[in-house]
C-alpha cells in the first residue's frame, strides 16, 4: 500500500522545515558522545601505550569510527524518515542538522584520508598528531556533526528551558567543549599548568631556559583555555538563561576525562576545584541571571567566572603539592584572564549605541 498524505499536510511538507524531536536529539547526542569517548580513549592509548601502537586498525579506532558510523546513519535516517512522511528537498532535513549532514561527509573523508596518511607515513606522536590534517578533518567533521542538537534547540527552545528540555543541547555543548581540549590538550590549562612536581623541578634543572619556556607556555595556556571557557560560557548566556548544572557538568566532567585520558590518577583536588568552579557560575547565573537585557550582571559574571575557575586551580595546585610557577605570574595571570574576559564579553554584549541626532 502506498504512502499518502492529505493536500493540506502536503503542503505544508513541501513550504516548512522538518523538526527533530527532543527524543531524536537525544538519540543523536547520545550516539555523539559515544564517539566523543573513543577520541579520549584513542588519546589514552597514544599518551600512555604508544609502544603498541603499529597502524590504523586498533580497538580504540574501532570504537572511534564505530561511533561515528552510527551517529553519521543514525542523522541520515532521520532524514530518510522524513522523506517517506512526505517532506521534500531539503525540507526534510531537521532544522540545525543540514551542517551536520556536512559534518558526517567531512569526517568520513577525513577517516578515510587518516587511514591512508598513517598508513604513508606512520602513526604521529605529540602535537604533530593533534595537528595533523586529516585528523583536524575529524575535529571539524565531529563538531558539526554534533553540535547539530544544540543549533535545532537554538531555533525551537524558550530562553528559559529546564534541564531535561535543555539537555541534548547542553551534553552536544560539552561534547564540542571536549573535542576542543583534546585538539588543544597541550594548552589546555586545567591540566597543563606546572606544579611542584618532580617532573617540572627535572625540567627547571635543566636551565633557564626550560623554565623561561615553561612559564610562558603556563600563560599562553591559561589565557587560551580563559577565552574558550568564558567564549562557551557567553554563547549560552546570550540565548538561555541557562538551567543549574549546565557549567558544573561541563567543566567537572570535561577535565575529569583530561586527567583519565592521560592517565593521571592523582589530581582529583584539580577535577573538585573544577566542578566547583562551575557549580559557582551556576550560582550566579541563578541567582543574578544574566542576560543581554541585564548587562550589569552580564558584566559582573564575566568578572567571577574566571577567577572562580583560575583562582580555584591554582588552590588545587597548592592542596595537590604546590604551584610549579612564580607567585607573581599565577596572580597576574588570573588578574589577566578578568580583564580579557570583561573584554570578551563586550563583544559579546556591547553597550547599546545611542541614538544619532541627524544634523540639520
Amino acid at each position: 500500500m502506498a504512502f499518502s498524505v492529505p493536500k493540506q499536510t502536503e503542503v505544508r511538507l513541501q513550504t516548512s522545515k522538518a523538526q527533530a524531536s527532543w527524543n531524536e536529539n537525544l538519540a543523536t547526542v547520545a550516539f555523539g558522545l559515544w564517539l566523543m569517548a573513543g577520541v579520549f580513549i584513542d588519546g589514552f592509548a597514544h599518551s600512555n601505550l604508544r609502544n603498541t601502537i603499529e597502524n590504523f586498525f586498533t580497538p580504540w579506532h574501532a570504537i572511534l569510527y564505530s561511533g561515528f558510523t552510527v551517529t553519521a546513519l543514525w542523522v541520515v535516517w532521520m532524514v530518510f524518515r522524513r522523506l517517506r512522511q512526505g517532506w521534500t528537498g531539503l525540507n526534510a532535513i531537521p532544522v540545525g542538522y543540514e551542517l551536520g549532514l556536512i559534518g558526517a561527509t567531512v569526517f568520513g573523508l577525513g577517516g578515510v584520508g587518516d587511514m591512508i596518511w598513517h598508513t604513508v607515513f606512520g602513526i604521529e606522536v605529540g602535537i604533530d598528531a593533534l595537528l595533523s590534517p586529516t585528523h583536524l578533518m575529524l575535529y571539524l567533521g565531529a563538531t558539526l556533526l554534533i553540535t547539530s542538537p544544540l543549533r535545532a534547540i537554538w531555533h525551537n527552545s524558550s530562553a528559559t528551558p529546564t534541564f531535561k528540555a535543555f539537555l541534548p543541547a547542553l551534553l552536544a555543548v560539552f561534547a564540542t567543549f571536549s573535542f576542543t581540549t583534546f585538539m588543544n590538550m597541550h594548552l589546555w590549562g586545567l591540566v597543563n599548568v606546572p606544579d611542584s612536581s618532580e617532573r617540572f623541578s627535572q625540567l627547571a634543572n635543566y636551565g633557564g631556559l626550560i623554565a623561561y619556556l615553561a612559564s610562558r607556555l603556563s600563560d599562553a595556556g591559561i589565557l587560551f583555555s580563559n577565552v574558550v571557557i568564558m567564549g562557551t560560557a557567553f554563547l549560552l548566556l546570550r540565548r538561555w538563561r541557562t538551567p543549574v548544572g549546565t557549567f558544573t557538568l561541563i567543566l567537572g566532567l570535561n577535565t575529569l576525562a583530561m586527567f583519565a585520558m592521560f592517565g593521571n590518577g592523582g589530581y582529583l583536588p584539580q577535577v573538585l576545584f573544577a566542578t566547583l568552579a562551575g557549580i559557582i557560575m551556576d550560582a550566579m547565573v541563578f541567582t543574578m541571571k544574566p542576560s543581554l537585557s541585564k548587562v550589569l550582571e552580564f558584566r559582573v559574571f564575566a568578572i567571577i567566572a574566571p577567577i572562580a575557575v583560575w583562582g580555584l586551580h591554582f588552590l588545587a595546585l597548592a592542596v595537590n603539592g604546590g604551584v610549579g610557577i612564580s607567585r607573581e605570574l599565577w596572580t597576574g595571570i588570573t588578574v589577566m584572564t578578568t580583564l580579557c574576559s570583561v573584554a570578551l564579553s563586550v563583544l559579546v554584549v556591547p553597550p547599546a549605541i545611542p541614538n544619532q541626532v541627524s544634523p540639520e
